[in-house]
């Protein structure tokens, strides 16, 4: 009698875990998590593509070129140096898009659920300290879903998207609005990063000054070199580059981390500047 008692709670202890192990799987089937896309590195300024590969995007910002002397149709002895100047640049801001999507049998409650929605992210995002001017919308849309398995195909519902998007410096910032977006019920995230025009513009400009500069140093050499010396400078020819590392294609859901982590990302900045110089003899 004993045995069989033993037996019969065995048995209702083991349904008892199966029954807790089942819910738990289901609640864990129900939460949805976004998928989370990496962009890569966002230039701040438009350029000419250059190169492009897995390793390592090259474009052209700036190519110029400068006639300083009005004496070209002169005999005049001159040389001609090249320098080269690279400049490291860090991205200082993370430009995240964060999609919600809603599907719905009418247009009206698939707008209406995605205000809803919508509503709902931008509140935890208010909870972080994000202000409202600091959140736009870059993307919306509305339209109609399909049956195409049946002929001809059947309206059956409507798909309503709204994008908003923040850029933010603060890396760790980032990191938690992705992860309360995600909680929050967004169903894809877009990282971006790129640099602040003022800081882009600075570095830029100490490699193109110092691209100059080692120009002429070298011009200096070469001149001293020849028993010479300079004279007026009758030509600058500029051309710079942005190099970055692309990272696109990147994607993992956001509950494969307890806590999302920013990483850093870099470009480089490569000024190349020729100097036509004229040659003094004696």
């Amino acid at each position: 009698m004993l045995k069989r008692i033993v037996i019969v709670g065995l048995i209702a202890i083991l349904i008892a875990l199966t029954f807790l192990l089942v819910h738990q799987v289901l609640r864990h089937e129900i939460v949805k998590y976004p998928e989370i896309f990496f962009d890569g590195f966002i230039p701040p300024i438009k350029g000419t593509p250059v190169s492009s590969t897995a390793e390592k995007v090259t474009i052209l910002i700036s190519s110029q070129t400068y006639p300083l002397s009005s004496a070209s149709n002169q005999a005049i002895a001159f040389i001609s140096v090249n320098s080269v100047c690279e400049k490291s640049l860090e991205a200082n801001l993370v430009r995240i898009s964060i999609a919600a999507i809603v599907d719905a049998k009418t247009a009206s409650e698939a707008v209406s659920t995605l205000a809803e929605k919508v509503e709902s992210i931008v509140s935890k995002l208010e909870s972080l300290g994000i202000a409202r001017d600091q959140i736009y919308t870059s993307h919306f849309s509305l339209g109609p879903i399909y049956d195409y398995q049946q002929r001809p195909p059947k309206l059956v519902g409507y798909r309503a998207q709204h994008v908003i998007t923040v850029t933010v410096s603060d890396k760790t910032l980032a990191a938690r609005i992705i992860d309360e977006a995600s909680m929050a019920g967004a169903d894809r995230i877009n990282i971006a990063f790129t640099v602040s025009k003022d800081v882009f513009e600075r570095t830029y400009k100490e490699a193109l000054r110092e691209a100059v500069r080692k120009a002429y140093d070298k011009a200096l050499v070469i001149a001293k070199a020849l028993n010479a010396t300079l004279g007026a400078v009758l030509e600058v020819t500029e051309k710079s580059y942005l190099t970055y590392i692309p990272i696109r294609g990147a994607v993992f859901k956001a509950a494969e981390k307890v806590s999302t982590e920013i990483y850093e990302t870099k470009a480089t900045i490569s000024a190349s500047v020729t100097l036509k110089v004229e040659l003094v003899q004696g």
